[in-house]
């Protein structure tokens, strides 16, 4: 099962932690950081009295490796979340960001502003966005970029981009 992603989708905070009690059994970590990741949907944080922030602060207080985040109107703020979290809880390595985004203005936003560590670039079905154009757009905008494609997805349409920043 490690090394295999899985997909699933949890409601409520108390089904989550047992979510979490299940990783920790199977992967023998009572405590301590886990090596996983749990994604959001931006616009169910965005939500007013969001019932997935609750579920966003049990999955940084477990440790977990990377959060990923897509489909929202204000994503930075979510990112900064994260980040305040690991600055306050003194998290080391820092929790990676991984940012979902469907153009080149979303990819460079994510880069300049909010200071992704992963974008996951995703075309439209009807190919209006070519990720592998990412590339040189974010080399052109980056002062100093370090780029690598390092996951091709079993998506024709998608790429992730490693972000070193120097």
């Amino acid at each position: 099962m490690c090394g295999t992603p899985s997909v699933f989708t949890v409601t409520g905070v108390e089904k989550f932690r047992g979510e979490f009690d299940i990783v920790r059994s199977m992967l023998n970590i009572p405590s301590g950081p886990l090596p996983i990741g749990a994604g959001f949907l931006g616009w169910k944080l965005d939500e007013a009295g969001s019932q997935q922030i609750p579920l966003l602060e049990l999955a940084l207080e477990n440790g977990v490796r990377a959060i990923w985040l897509s489909f929202g109107q204000d994503l930075g703020r979510w990112i900064e979340f994260v980040r305040n979290h690991d600055q306050r809880s003194g998290k080391s390595p820092k929790t990676l960001v991984f940012v979902q985004v469907n153009s080149v203005d979303d990819a460079l936003i994510a880069v300049q502003s909010w200071k992704a560590d992963v974008l996951v670039a995703q075309g439209n079905n009807n190919r209006l966005f070519d990720p592998l154009a990412l590339l040189p757009r974010l080399h052109h905008h980056m002062s100093s970029p370090f780029l690598t494609p390092f996951q091709e997805s079993n998506r024709v349409d998608t790429v992730q981009l490693l972000l070193h920043q120097s």
